[in-house]
C-alpha cells in the first residue's frame, strides 16, 4: 500500500520510499558501526560489516536517486501545469479582446452611421406627421417675429423684443388623419450674413429641422412703413400713401444677388412653396391692395423667375390684424411633406431637439 506523509515544512509532499531508504540506510550503518566495537562475551552469528556499509550505502543513494526523480516529475508537472493555465488564461483575454474589439467596431460604426445619417436627415417626427421647415427673410421691424407668433402659437416669438441673432421656432397643427409640425427660423434682419451664419450652424446640428435639402417654404416679408424705433412708442397711424423710402429699401435689400444667395440653401426637389407677404396695408386709409402690390412687381418678378414649378404667391395683408393670416397658414400646411417613418421619435425627443438648437 503507498502512502504520503510530509515533512515539519508542510509545503511538500515526499514519496514514503525515500524516507524508509534513509531510515534503513542509518539503521545499517548504525548495525555496521555497533558491530565493529561490540565486545566478544558469547558466540554469534554478525552480519560481515562490509555488507552492512555497502547496503547502507545502496539504500541511501537509491533514496536519493528516487528523490531526484520525484522532484524531477513533480517540477515537470507543475511547468506543464503552470504552462497550460497561461495557454489557457491568454487564449481566453485573446477571445475577450476580440469579441470586445469586434462590440467596439460595431458600437463606432452604428454612432457613424447615425451622426452621418443626422448631418442630411431633418428632425425625426412621430406618426403619423407632416413637416414644414420655413426659411422667413425680411428686414428688421417688417414684422416677422410677430407672424411667427400668429402662425406658430408661440409666446416666446415676442414681437416687443429684438431678435438677438437667430432662433427657431416650432409650432404644431392636429388633424383627424396627421399633425403638422411648422418650424420657422427667425433672424436679426438688418444684415443677410446672420441667416447665412446661422444656417451653415443649423448643418452642423443633428437632425436640424433646417437640413440642407429639406427645407420647404421660403416667405419673404416685405412693408410699406418704417418700424416704430422703441416698444415705448405709439402704433404707426393710418398714412395717406406708401413710405416709398421705405419700398425702395426693401427692393435694394433683395436684389437678385442676394435672392440667388437666399435660393442656395433650397433645393427645387424640396421646395414647395413661396410667398411674398406685403405688410401694414391696415395703415393705408384706402387699402388699394393692387396698388401697393405694384409698388413690389420688381420684386415679385424676380421671385418668380426662381420659382418655376413652385407655387408662389403674393399676399397683401396685416400681419397686426390677421389679415391674409389664416390663407397663408393653409398654404403651409398644403406644402408640408409626409415624414412618418419607423425611425420616428417621441414629441418630447422633438423639442428637446428644438431646445438644443436654439441654444
Amino acid at each position: 500500500m503507498s502512502y504520503r506523509f510530509s515533512l515539519s515544512s508542510g509545503r511538500h509532499d515526499w514519496p514514503a520510499c525515500t524516507h524508509i531508504g534513509v531510515l534503513v540506510a542509518v539503521t545499517l550503518a548504525t548495525s555496521a558501526g555497533a558491530q565493529g566495537t561490540q565486545v566478544d562475551t558469547a558466540p554469534s552469528l554478525p552480519l560481515p560489516v562490509e555488507t552492512s556499509w555497502s547496503q547502507a550505502v545502496y539504500f541511501l543513494l537509491t533514496s536519493v536517486v528516487g528523490l531526484a526523480s520525484w522532484c524531477i516529475q513533480e517540477y515537470l508537472k507543475r511547468r506543464v501545469k503552470t504552462q497550460v493555465a497561461t495557454e489557457t488564461r491568454e487564449k481566453v483575454s485573446q477571445e475577450v479582446a476580440q469579441k470586445v474589439a469586434q462590440k467596439t467596431q460595431e458600437v463606432a460604426r452604428e454612432v457613424a452611421k447615425d451622426w452621418a445619417e443626422g448631418m442630411v436627415k431633418p428632425v425625426k417626427l412621430p406618426p403619423p406627421a407632416k413637416r414644414n421647415s420655413v426659411i422667413m427673410i425680411g428686414l428688421g421691424g417688417t414684422g416677422k417675429t410677430t407672424l411667427i407668433r400668429s402662425l406658430v402659437k408661440d409666446l416666446d416669438a415676442n414681437p416687443d423684443k429684438k431678435t438677438e441673432e437667430y432662433h427657431l421656432f416650432h409650432g404644431e397643427r392636429r388633424t383627424d388623419q396627421s399633425r403638422h409640425y411648422l418650424y420657422i427660423s427667425d433672424y436679426r434682419g438688418q444684415n443677410i450674413g446672420t441667416l447665412v451664419r446661422a444656417f451653415i450652424k443649423q448643418q452642423k446640428i443633428k437632425y436640424s429641422p433646417m437640413a440642407y435639402g429639406h427645407v420647404n417654404s421660403l416667405i419673404v416679408l416685405v412693408d410699406i412703413e418704417e418700424p416704430k424705433q422703441s416698444p415705448m412708442d405709439d402704433e404707426p397711424s393710418q398714412i395717406d400713401e406708401p413710405n416709398f423710402n421705405r419700398v425702395q429699401t426693401h427692393l435694394a435689400q433683395w436684389s437678385g444677388t442676394a435672392l440667388d444667395a437666399v435660393f442656395g440653401f433650397l433645393t427645387a426637389e424640396t421646395l414647395n412653396y413661396v410667398c411674398l407677404f406685403i405688410n401694414k396695408a391696415d395703415l393705408l386709409k384706402t387699402r388699394e391692395k393692387q396698388a401697393v402690390r405694384a409698388l413690389f412687381k420688381e420684386l415679385e418678378g424676380l421671385l418668380r423667375e426662381r420659382c418655376e414649378g413652385i407655387k408662389f404667391e403674393v399676399y397683401v395683408g396685416s400681419v397686426r390684424e390677421g389679415e391674409q393670416i389664416n390663407r397663408l397658414e393653409d398654404d403651409l400646411l398644403a406644402a408640408a411633406v409626409d415624414v412618418s417613418n419607423t425611425d420616428s421619435i417621441s414629441a418630447s425627443s422633438t423639442l428637446a431637439m428644438m431646445r438644443a438648437n436654439n441654444a
